[in-house]
């Protein structure tokens, strides 16, 4: 009998609205019907427990009646199918949500509706993902527009480059206001400083910026902004000009590698040999240039003269601007030379030669 409850409360569970709506007239005939039902047969047994589904099943255990007993057998196996049946329609409108809990027993048929709301957060965690991996490609496609960026650079640096020339020209000019000056950026990117004094020279006593280029010894005409040739940009200096002032004028550096040529083969000996060239020079440049190439000490004093020898040539030469005379110019020249070789600057020395060497082949009494 105890196993008869746990089924009759199986089928009251499922469906106990329907008991009380169709045995409005109970009938006791019609015992086979709820057989194949199993809806019904709880009513047949006593009209009195009809009229609550619930008080039905405790009414029968209360009957010890064999035939019941069979009967209440073969309405357990009946409802039990029935049952089954009955709970496959909750089922199937979540199907497609959880097709899992088809192969739960028949209890979790309570259970089994509220699966649904439970898998609606797993679908939400699926899109989280994707929206993760369309982000992921969005960022790889920044590097993109950054290549135009770096097209778009060459508009800032123009002003940028036009102070920087304007710094480098600035530090010659107040060393020399008295001459004109240009410099300029080349195409290839060199910075090309020049003055018109003679063909393109720099005399010395004049410090040059770290970073720019000189010309090469030749001899050529023109003004300042002839000289330079072809530049991207270029900024000029004449004398008389104002000259506008750099912020950051004390960052620029000084060096002699503008100076650098091509090496002349037995520096000091070819200068010894110029200098007595030219019997007009002072006695303190032939013996300085012939110490040099003896290799011999030269006394910091001796050098200090011919400096003083160079200041006042290479003043008169200024003074005779732009005309100047041939000759002085190659005098200054080879002064210059000998001050630097004197003194340890060979680079120095190679380029004020050089000049020499270039111009006294054709300068008539070279």
């Amino acid at each position: 009998m105890s196993h008869l409850e746990e089924t009759q409360v199986i089928a009251v569970v499922s469906e106990a609205e329907p008991v009380v709506e169709t045995p409005v007239d109970p009938e006791p005939e019609p015992v086979e019907e709820p057989a194949a039902t199993g809806r019904h047969h709880a009513v047949v047994d006593e009209p009195a427990a009809g009229d609550e589904p619930t008080a039905g099943p405790e009414a029968t255990p209360a009957e010890d009646e064999p035939a019941d007993v069979a009967d209440a057998s073969h309405l357990e196996e009946t409802q039990v199918i029935p049952v089954v049946t009955d709970a496959e329609p909750p089922f199937a409108a979540p199907a497609d949500r959880a097709p899992a809990p088809v192969e739960e027993p028949v209890e979790p048929v309570e259970n089994g509706r509220h699966h649904a709301p439970a898998e609606e957060p797993a679908e939400d965690t699926r899109d989280e993902p994707a929206a993760v991996s369309q982000e992921a490609p969005a960022e790889e496609a920044e590097p993109v527009v950054a290549a135009p960026t770096a097209i778009e650079k060459p508009v800032t640096p123009t002003g940028f480059d036009n102070a920087r020339l304007n710094r480098l020209l600035e530090f010659v000019v107040r060393q020399e206001p008295r001459l004109s000056w240009a410099i300029g950026d080349r195409a290839d990117g060199t910075t090309v400083l020049v003055t018109d004094l003679a063909h393109g020279w720099i005399p010395s006593g004049i410090s040059l910026p770290a970073g720019v280029r000189l010309l090469e010894p030749e001899r050529r005409g023109g003004r300042v902004a002839a000289l330079i040739g072809d530049t991207a940009r270029v900024v000029t200096y004449a004398p008389g000009d104002s000259l506008r002032r750099s912020a950051d004028f004390a960052a620029t550096r000084s060096s002699v590698e503008p100076r650098q040529l091509p090496a002349i083969d037995d520096l000091a000996r070819v200068l010894s040999q110029a200098t007595r060239a030219h019997a007009e020079l002072p006695k303190i440049v032939t013996r300085l240039a012939d110490a040099t190439a003896a290799g011999t000490f030269v006394v910091d004093q001796e050098v200090d003269v011919l400096r003083v020898h160079l200041d006042t040539a290479r003043y008169q030469l200024l003074v005779q601007y732009p005309n100047v005379n041939p000759g002085l110019l190659l005098k200054c020249m080879l002064m210059a030379a000998t001050e630097g070789i004197a003194s340890g600057d060979t680079v120095s020395a190679n380029y004020h030669l050089a000049w020499y060497r270039m111009l006294a082949g054709s300068t008539p009494g070279g």
